[in-house]
């Protein structure tokens, strides 16, 4: 468990928006697909989902697997998530609808076999998709969405309203915009989403999320930022920083161009170039 610190705010308009909305629209779904990024499996939960979709049956879906230390990941997974059906994927290169269909009737046999019983022969499922901003929630959508498909892009905010989508003659879901929570208590989890793009930069102390950044990758994958800067590691953070800086030329004279190199290693976790990490703990 993280020690908690000052609480930390991002909580844009549209976001309400979208959780009272959710909050309207999940009596009417049979089940829930959560979205994780396996690079945050704790951090990027949705802080209070159990109050948002109740008791709905739910199929945690832990993107960008290809990305995370997948050792790091499959503990804190088995340790935390046993309430649900896990299905853990690479969304670009090796992504299987027809487990996933297969995995979500599963779970809702309990409730087709209760309609069963009624004399209600409906094998009809209505699925919500819940995950914070740039979770690879809409990409996922479109890999299984037979038609209605929706805007994906590698970047937070691009959804904004909820929609259904047609995945299979007998499925329909409704997309949800990224959502977070008005409050962070905990700083590591603020900071952990921030890195992978859920959280727009500019709205925050960039400074900071480099620094915490850098020196957990240090202390945990000094491997992986020596491979991707081809540098040196040394322990003070100012100095490691200045290093990965100067080999991506973020040098104006004799000055380190900060916003530079803070957005060159932002984008190097966005877009998977340093790759088979785990921010959780």
């Amino acid at each position: 468990m993280q020690e908690k610190n000052k609480s930390l705010s991002y909580y844009p308009g549209h976001i309400k928006k979208a959780r009272d909305e959710i909050k309207q629209k999940i009596k009417l779904v049979d089940l829930v697909y959560i979205v994780l990024d396996s690079r945050i499996p704790i951090s990027s939960l949705v802080d209070d989902i159990n109050e948002l979709i109740l008791d709905k049956p739910r199929i945690y879906i832990f993107t960008k697997y290809d990305l995370c230390d997948k050792n790091k990941t499959d503990n804190i997974i088995n340790n935390n998530y046993k309430d649900g059906i896990i299905y853990k994927c690479d969304l670009i290169n090796n992504f299987n609808k027809n487990k996933l269909i297969d995995l979500t009737y599963k779970k809702a046999s309990s409730l087709l076999e209760k309609r069963k019983n009624k004399g209600i022969i409906n094998n009809n499922l209505k699925i919500m998709v819940i995950g914070i901003p740039n979770c690879g929630k809409s990409t996922l959508i479109n890999k299984i969405a037979t038609k209605n498909k929706v805007k994906a892009e590698n970047r937070a905010g691009v959804t904004r309203q909820l929609s259904w989508i047609k995945v299979t003659d007998s499925i329909e879901m409704i997309d949800t915009p990224g959502i977070l929570w008005p409050r962070f208590e905990n700083e590591k989890v603020f900071y952990n989403i921030a890195s992978i793009g859920s959280i727009n930069p500019d709205s925050i102390d960039k400074n900071t999320l480099i620094v915490k950044l850098v020196s957990y990758l240090k202390d945990n994958y000094k491997n992986v930022l020596e491979e991707r800067y081809k540098i040196e590691i040394v322990d003070d953070i100012d100095e490691l920083i200045e290093r990965i800086a100067k080999s991506r030329g973020c040098i104006k004279g004799d000055f380190i161009d900060y916003d530079k190199v803070y957005d060159i290693i932002l984008n190097d976790i966005k877009t998977g170039r340093i790759k088979n990490i785990t921010l959780d703990d």
